[in-house]
């Protein structure tokens, strides 16, 4: 139906982080799903618009190359929007968004399982849009996204449907705002979702929400802080604990950080911590690599010259970032999700904004040989926090030589130490409430940070 043009395939070295781009002629391609089809061969869903502003789901299959030799255009009588995307066992794909008819206030959320060749199976409506979905062992698919309430507010919601038909759907029913933004399915078969909470005007939080095999309501864990940030991405990790990946300030910074928390099984919060340069970064999806580390995929914002990087992070599994990269030179790249690719490589799928053009975006990153890299941040967490005022702060494992310092929120410095040894330190917290920093430079540079909580004695 349309030309493929393939705009840029630049040639790296093996050990180096390579990525392309490409469309098709008369088309904006914003993609955003990797996955494998029942025979193994590699595919990326996303939205397709025209030049008159029609769109619609849009499948390309990638040779060995990683250049589309397939293209689908699933077209329908309203706008559609893709969000995800599942390539089902038996052939044919799911495709998770919303769907928008002309004229309509508001848009549907949509779930649309079609076939190999693009025919639909079949299709559900609930809500106003659809994030994230996974499938069940049974074949039903469980969505997650938000719906609009009579109040005119959010309300998270999640689903669960097969051949056509809704089994279950509920929603929060609090009075706060709420998007559910991705979900995963716990051991015992119970759903975890995660999302964003607006607690008050300009300040939101992540929430998780679990439910159990039948949809109904377990627990609502808010996940507070006096500060602005959000989940992306939801991970259960092989131990029991969930990973929330997304972005969040931390105080006194203008600038958004990756951001890592890591629950406990019961929903209590193990540590969070954040990872960023002088610059806006935000983490959409992390995959949990064989060995335990953590491989996440985002972007990079550079406010001076405007320009937006796909990002790339490795990080251990405390959060400690041991490699970055930022790929991308038009200005505008995202990646969105992960596709483990090959032994040690990993495909990210997004899409590249130039000028008004939009096309499909294709990352793919090796992982390094181990090594200790001294400008990489390294990961603090000090216990126990919260902790009133005038007790000490353990803060375990740091270097020999490692200097520590307090400051306040606005950045002033409150007092410093250092440790001297290996062992770990036992830091004096102030001695007035309130919220502080501390933090840790190692001798070789590496540096962390984290906040801490002190309460009232």
């Amino acid at each position: 139906m349309f030309g493929l043009l393939v705009l840029l395939l630049p040639l790296l070295l093996a050990a180096q982080p390579s990525w392309q781009r490409f469309g098709m002629s008369g088309m904006q391609e914003q993609t955003v799903a990797p996955m494998r089809d029942s025979s193994g061969r590699r595919w990326i869903a996303g939205t397709g618009t025209d030049s008159a502003g029609g769109s619609a789901a849009l499948l390309m299959r990638l040779d060995a190359e990683g250049i589309p030799d397939r293209t689908l255009l699933l077209q329908d009588s309203a706008l559609v929007y893709v969000e995800d995307a599942l390539a089902l066992p038996g052939g044919g794909f799911l495709l998770c968004g919303a769907r928008r008819e002309a004229g309509a206030a508001q848009a549907a959320g949509l779930l649309w399982c079609v076939d190999s060749s693009g025919h639909t199976c079949w299709r559900v409506q609930a809500g106003a849009s659809l994030r994230r979905a996974l499938l069940l062992p049974d074949g039903c698919v469980v969505a997650c996204g938000h719906a609009r309430t009579p109040a005119g507010r959010n309300a998270a919601l999640a689903l669960a449907a097969s051949a056509g038909s809704i089994r279950w759907q509920t929603q929060t029913a609090d009075s706060l705002g709420r998007i559910a933004q991705d979900l995963c399915r716990m051991p015992g078969g119970q759903i975890a979702l995660a999302g964003d909470v607006v607690l008050a005007p300009g300040l939101v939080n992540p929430f998780v929400w679990k439910l159990d095999s039948a949809g109904h309501p377990q627990a609502l864990h808010t996940l507070a802080s006096p500060y602005n940030s959000g989940a992306q991405d939801l991970l259960l990790l092989r131990n029991g604990d969930l990973l929330l990946t997304g972005e969040g300030y931390p105080p006194g910074e203008w600038y958004f950080d990756v951001l890592f928390i890591r629950l406990q099984p019961d929903g209590s919060e193990r540590f969070r911590c954040t990872w960023g340069e002088d610059r806006a970064e935000a983490g959409f999806h992390t995959l949990e690599l064989p060995d335990g580390r953590w491989l996440t995929c985002g972007y990079g914002y550079e406010s001076g010259s405007g320009t937006i990087d796909g990002l790339i992070l490795l990080s251990d599994s405390s959060g400690q970032v041991l490699d970055f990269q930022h790929l991308g030179d038009s200005g505008g790249e995202y990646f969105y999700k992960w596709l483990p690719d090959s032994a040690g490589a990993y495909l990210a799928a997004g899409f590249s904004v130039t000028g008004t053009d939009i096309q499909a975006l294709l990352g793919r990153y090796s992982l390094p040989a181990p090594a200790a890299r001294e400008d990489m941040q390294m990961a603090v967490h000090p216990f126990p926090n919260p902790l009133p005022a005038g007790m000490t702060l353990h803060v375990p494992a740091l270097p020999a030589g490692s200097r520590w310092q307090w400051s306040s929120p606005e950045g002033r410095q409150l007092a410093a130490g250092q440790t001297p040894d290996g062992s770990g330190a036992a830091v004096p917290v102030p001695a007035a409430a309130g919220l502080y920093r501390l933090s840790v430079t190692a001798p070789g540079g590496r540096r962390g940070s984290a906040w801490i909580q002190v309460l009232p004695r």
